[in-house]
């Protein structure tokens, strides 16, 4: 009897354990922020200025919507959102030919994103996006 209420109280303590730990693990891991909207970026690149308005969109973790430039608009492809990391790819049409565009990033904070984009083999550019709020 007594070997008994010492394996119930020893599964009791194990439970109780487990549970903390799922309880803790929980509220450690952090919420992705969304990044769903409309985001703006400037910056300098081999062909001169370039602005550009990024329109978001999140499910799960999957990023999509479209990138507008002066030279156009793309499909935002293969986007994906990981806590504070997202990333995506645009192909950039240029005169007659079409360059994948590799964006990653970090996220911030609700409001901004630091991105790196490769473009094809031919430079890398780094800049913010800021959230358009309306």
């Amino acid at each position: 009897m007594i070997a008994r209420k010492v394996r119930v109280s020893s599964m009791r303590r194990c439970i109780w354990g487990m549970t903390l730990l799922v309880v803790l693990v929980s509220a450690g891991a952090r919420a992705a922020t969304d990044i769903t909207g409309t985001w703006t970026a400037s910056f300098e690149s081999q062909i001169g200025r370039q602005d550009y308005t990024y329109q978001f969109q999140v499910k799960r973790r999957t990023l999509s919507g479209k990138a507008f430039s002066a030279l156009g608009e793309a499909e935002i492809l293969k986007g994906k959102v990981d806590d504070d990391k997202v990333s995506f790819l645009e192909n950039f049409a240029y005169q007659g030919a079409v360059i994948p565009v590799t964006y990653t990033g970090a996220i911030l904070s609700a409001d901004e994103i630091k991105f790196t984009r490769q473009v094809g083999a031919l430079t890398t550019e780094e800049f913010l996006a800021r959230r358009v709020r309306e």
